[in-house]
């Protein structure tokens, strides 16, 4: 994996495009925040954990891995990403976005290239790189788990507002801070 550098996370993202396809391991930093007294002082104390998850590359964003195990769809933040490896020696078919595309496909991106690329949530991501909070609006209404600092927490995805999201469970509505989130998994996802 390329260094990071937090001003070119585009580089990351191209990285990560080149791989689609790839199944991949993937370590994940969470950290856990505990509250204890010590000597009637009140303080915090965070502990790291890696969270181990294998799936296929399928998409990065401006500031997130999207891999996909069976079933499901998982987003990574940059910023937590440990590290990543191949899991399997398998060769990655490379082909043109758009080999395949039909003449009125073909016909709309020369003709229409800004209107038909801005109505598609794919294609901005491919050409500018979207944020991960903008690609989850495509999965409002979805069964998620978020695993954050302090546990998973299970719910519909009902709103996704400045740097927060919304879940809607049985119990009440959650509300999820972007940096808390060590992972997002969409699941019950059908193939």
């Amino acid at each position: 994996m390329p260094d990071r550098d937090p001003n070119n996370l585009r580089q990351l993202q191209l990285h990560f495009l080149n791989l689609r396809g790839a199944v991949v391991s993937a370590k994940i930093l969470c950290g856990c925040s505990h509250q204890a007294k010590k000597d009637d002082k009140d303080y915090k104390h965070e502990e790291l954990k890696i969270i181990k998850k294998k799936g296929k590359i399928t998409t990065a964003g401006r500031d997130f891995l999207q891999i996909n195990p069976t079933g499901s769809y998982l987003f990574i933040l940059y910023e937590k990403l440990h590290s990543i490896s191949r899991s399997e020696d398998i060769m990655m078919e490379h082909e043109q976005e758009f080999i395949h595309a039909d003449e009125q496909t073909r016909r709309k991106l020369t003709l229409q290239l800004g209107e038909f690329v801005a109505k598609n949530n794919e294609l901005v991501n491919l050409f500018f790189g979207v944020p991960l909070l903008v690609y989850l609006k495509d999965f409002k209404g979805h069964d998620v788990v978020v695993r954050t600092n302090d546990g998973k927490v299970k719910g519909i995805l009902t709103e996704i507002d400045g740097d927060q999201i919304t879940l809607l469970n049985k119990m009440d509505r959650v509300e999820v801070n972007l940096r808390d989130i060590c992972y997002l998994k969409v699941v019950n996802v059908k193939e």
